[in-house]
């Protein structure tokens, strides 16, 4: 096997590894948000507050299950769009963290957004009655942070991959004196990574 087969064998399999993490936690975060919105389905108005105003008061309904499938559906998708970016860009760990970490981060926060905005409704005879505090949504985006920074510091680093071969005769070569070192820039782009992120 040649060393390019090798590190490209090596980054698909880390790349494996982190799509597993990532989809494990992601998956993760919203069963657990659907779950319990489900067991408090008998404590819920009917319709339940879907959608809140800039002054915390709710101005759109919808029936439970109705509420759920937006969230769900949108998060599934965010999550599958992490994982085939870990799958089919992840050759380095920096790639394979940011997006392990953002594909958790955004479940976890329409996670805790399904859970957070029926948790005030239950035991309520009308969601009209229902208010959002303004500070809530500030908690939402933040506390998804900690399960995110979790999963990236879990992601496998590069393996070190020290040269091994003579470079050939007849390439360029620079003489360094006692003393001296050399250091190499390389200017470089987020090309496709950078654009998806920005549709996000």
């Amino acid at each position: 096997m040649t060393e390019s087969s090798t590190v490209t064998t090596t980054w698909q399999s880390l790349a494996r590894r982190t799509a597993l993490i990532t989809g494990i936690a992601g998956a993760l975060a919203l069963t657990l948000a659907v779950s319990l919105a489900l067991s408090w389905r008998g404590t819920l108005p009917d319709p339940v507050a879907s959608h809140w105003g800039a002054d915390g008061h709710p101005d759109g309904f919808s029936t439970v299950t109705g509420f759920l499938a937006i969230p769900l559906a949108l998060g599934v998708l965010l999550l599958v769009g992490a994982v085939a970016a870990i799958l089919v860009w992840g050759k380095s760990a920096a790639v394979r963290r940011v997006n392990a970490g953002a594909g958790v981060w955004v479940t976890s926060v329409l996670a805790l957004t399904l859970v957070s905005s029926l948790a005030i409704q239950r035991h309520l005879a009308d969601a009209t009655t229902a208010a959002q505090p303004v500070w809530l949504m500030a908690v939402i985006f933040i506390i998804p942070f900690v399960p995110a920074v979790a999963v990236a510091v879990l992601v496998p680093r590069d393996p070190p991959r020290p040269a091994t071969a003579v470079p050939p005769e007849g390439v360029p070569r620079w003489e360094l004196g006692g003393g001296e070192r050399a250091v190499w820039f390389e200017r470089t782009g987020g090309g496709t990574s950078a654009i998806i992120l920005v549709v996000v």
